[in-house]
C-alpha cells in the first residue's frame, strides 16, 4: 500500500477550486444561503459541480450519515399529511386524505433528494478512499503531488437551483462590498481589449 499524501483540507480546496473552476467557484464557503456549506461549488454555463474535499477516511465514513448524502427523502407532500395524521387521529377528514394519497399515489412517497451539483466528486488524497465505497453515482478524483486523476467519472444529478442560486447571489453581494473570501472568479475583459 502506498503511503497517503498529507494535505490539509484548505490545501486541497484551494488546489480544486483552481484546477477545476469554469468562471466562477466558491471553496470552503460559509454563508446564511444555504443548508449546505460547500467544500467546493463550480458555476459553468452547463451546470454546476460539488467537489466534497476529504483529508481522511474517518471524515469520507461520517459524510455518509449527512442528510445531503441521502439519495431520497419523503415528499413533503404525504410528509405533511402523515404529520397531521399522527398529530390528530381523531380527524377522520386528515385521516381519509392520508389513506387517499398513500393509496393512490404511492409513487410519490419517496422522491430523489435535490441538494448542490449537477455532478458530484469526492477529492482525496491518492488512494484514501476506494471506488466501491462511493455513494450511488458519485465520481472520485486523486489528488497527488499536485496532479489530480480521474478515479471513476460521476454521473449527472438534479441539482437545488434554488440553493445554488442562493449562494451565487450572497457571493456577488460579498463581492461587491469587497469580500472575496472562498470566492474565485475567472474574469474577462468585457471590453474586448487585449
Amino acid at each position: 500500500m502506498t503511503k497517503i499524501e498529507t494535505i490539509t483540507h484548505e490545501a486541497l480546496c484551494i488546489a480544486t477550486a483552481k484546477r477545476f473552476n469554469k468562471k466562477f467557484a466558491l471553496y470552503e464557503y460559509k454563508s446564511f444561503a444555504s443548508r449546505e456549506e460547500p467544500d467546493v461549488l463550480v458555476f459553468d454555463y452547463g451546470g454546476t459541480i460539488l467537489f466534497e474535499i476529504k483529508t481522511s477516511l474517518s471524515d469520507f465514513n461520517k459524510d455518509q450519515k449527512k442528510d445531503a448524502r441521502k439519495k431520497y427523502t419523503v415528499d413533503w407532500h404525504i410528509q405533511f399529511w402523515h404529520d397531521q395524521y399522527m398529530s390528530d387521529k381523531m380527524n377522520p377528514d386528515v385521516k381519509r386524505q392520508y389513506i387517499k394519497i398513500v393509496k393512490e399515489h404511492p409513487e410519490l412517497i419517496y422522491i430523489e433528494n435535490n441538494h448542490l451539483g449537477n455532478k458530484r466528486f469526492y477529492v482525496c488524497p491518492f488512494d484514501l478512499i476506494p471506488v466501491d465505497k462511493l455513494p450511488e453515482g458519485w465520481g472520485l478524483l486523486y489528488y497527488k503531488k499536485g496532479k489530480f486523476f480521474m478515479k471513476k467519472e460521476s454521473k449527472k444529478f438534479r441539482s437545488n437551483l434554488r440553493a445554488e442560486n442562493d449562494l451565487a447571489i450572497n457571493a456577488i453581494r460579498r463581492l461587491a462590498s469587497g469580500d472575496n473570501k472562498g470566492i474565485l472568479v475567472n474574469t474577462y475583459d468585457y471590453r474586448g481589449d487585449k
